[in-house]
Formats: C-alpha cells, sequence, structure tokens
C-alpha cells in the first residue's frame, strides 16, 4: 500500500515522521477523512472546506492549493487501485526544536479501506453509551482522541457502538458522529459544540428535500427520553439508527422517516460518484 508524505507517493513502510514532531510530542494536528466510492472522493470540495478551515484556525499552513490536493490525492488513489476505500489526510505541528512550539508542517496521505456498519446494523440499529464530556474545540478535526479511546473498554464491556457525549443535560455529539433524534415527526440536531459533519450537512439536505420539519439547537437527555427515532451521522458510516442509549430503548429497528433519510442520502451520494 502507498501513502503520500510531503509531495510524495512512497510504500507506506517507507514513511516517516520524526520523533520531534508536535504530533507525537503533543499530539498537536489535525487531520480529515473522506470516503471513496468508484474512485471518486466524496463531496470533496466539502470536506477540503473543513480541513482548511481547521488548519487556519490552529495556524498551520496546508502545503498545497486546493488544485494540487485534489491531484495529489487522486494519483494516490490511482496507485493503490482500490475501487472503494478511505482517504485520511494529516496536517501535525512539525518537527519543533524546542518540543512546544509548531514548525513547518508534515503532510501526509493515507487510502485504504474501511469496514462499514453491516446491513443487519443499518436495519436493526445501534446502542450508545452516555459519556458526560465536551470535546476541547470541537469545530476543529484535531488529532486528539483521548477521550473516546479512554473508553472504549466500557464500551466493549456494555456491547456499544460508540459513545454519546453531554454535558448539563445537554447532548452534543458521539465520538465520530454527529447525532438526531425525531419526535412527532420533527427532526432535532444538536448545534453546540459540536464538529460540522460534512454527512450531517447532506443529511440536513435530505430532510429538507423530504419536507419533513427540523429543528437544529438544543437536545437535552429528556428530548432524548422521549424520542420516537434516533441516528448517528458520519463519513464512514451514512446514516445509522440508534436503538439503545445506556438502558432506553428507542425503537427496536431503523425508523420510518430515519430510512426514507437514509435512501435519499444514498441517492445523493449514487449522483455524486456517477454510479
Amino acid at each position: 500500500m502507498y501513502v503520500h508524505l510531503n509531495g510524495n507517493i512512497l510504500p507506506q513502510n517507507e514513511a516517516f515522521l520524526p520523533i520531534t514532531d508536535l504530533s507525537i510530542l503533543r499530539g498537536y494536528g489535525i487531520f480529515d477523512f473522506m470516503p471513496v466510492i468508484n474512485q471518486v472522493p466524496l463531496f470533496f470540495d466539502l470536506y477540503l472546506d473543513r480541513f482548511y478551515a481547521s488548519a487556519a484556525k490552529m495556524n498551520l499552513k496546508v502545503p498545497f492549493n486546493r488544485d494540487d490536493f485534489k491531484k495529489h490525492a487522486q494519483e494516490l488513489i490511482r496507485k493503490n487501485g482500490f475501487q472503494d476505500s478511505g482517504l485520511r489526510f494529516i496536517l501535525t505541528g512539525g518537527d519543533s526544536e524546542d518540543g512546544f512550539t509548531p514548525t513547518t508542517p508534515n503532510f501526509f496521505m493515507m487510502n485504504q479501506p474501511f469496514k462499514t456498519p453491516t446491513d443487519e446494523m443499518y436495519a436493526q440499529g445501534v446502542k450508545l453509551i452516555l459519556v458526560e464530556h465536551l470535546r476541547d474545540l470541537a469545530e476543529i478535526k484535531s488529532l486528539n482522541y483521548i477521550a473516546p479511546i479512554q473508553t472504549l473498554p466500557r464500551w466493549k464491556a456494555e456491547n456499544a457502538y460508540d459513545v454519546l457525549y453531554h454535558q448539563n443535560a445537554e447532548i452534543s455529539e458521539s465520538s465520530r458522529s454527529n447525532f438526531f433524534i425525531i419526535k412527532d415527526k420533527i427532526v432535532y440536531t444538536p448545534n453546540k459544540h459540536i464538529l460540522q459533519g460534512v454527512t450531517r450537512k447532506k443529511i440536513i439536505e435530505c430532510i429538507q428535500d423530504l419536507g419533513f420539519r427540523f429543528v437544529e439547537g438544543i437536545v437535552t437527555l429528556e428530548m432524548l427520553s422521549s424520542a420516537d427515532e434516533a441516528f448517528i451521522t458520519s463519513s464512514t458510516k451514512g446514516l445509522l439508527a440508534v436503538t439503545q442509549v445506556d438502558d432506553l430503548k428507542i425503537g427496536n429497528a431503523e425508523g420510518e422517516m430515519s430510512l426514507k433519510i437514509r435512501q435519499r442520502f444514498m441517492e445523493k451520494v449514487k449522483e455524486y460518484v456517477g454510479a
């Protein structure tokens, strides 16, 4: 498998970062990830918008303009030859002499297949567990995933798919997904302390396409307790129903409105990649 590192494509086992890079010493850096379908990076410009915005907020400079970025990505995709895969791109704090001050960033891309939820998971939904937590700089897709990784043993013990963050009884997001509930035919999603997901943006478009009532604002634990349907959205999952949070059951399968939204989203995906 091949990777891109600072302008060069090389075998993965030949790609290295210096141990003085701030991504290693301080966890300072950003990343993003997009699906590649039929060798077409999905919603490419939206992911680039977020990546460049995250870099600016972290005072890091992406070493390529958008056109060159796309050329490098397409070259890597062709080199690896995967029909369907994921494209992960990372910008680090750079090789730092004092172990604290950012310097010229290192930039690399990885392209490899990834697992999606099974058909059964889409149909039956998944379980989340509540964790009281707010991500630092939630609007930035940073390299810091300490909180969810630290709680991973608890997920596994409770047979959960992921966590659901909340604080002061307000829900924000999952560790790698945005969160939605449906109550009385109205779709709600949090709009504070969240990463503005690309899939979230497209799902909101789908909700509006279908003419469903939609509210973007505060979503509380009390609202969750009476929800008719719930789902998470992300690049790797699309729309995935949530049918349990801790001991709270939310139906026993993907809900009718969730299914319609997911089907509309898949139509948009196929339109984009020309499938």
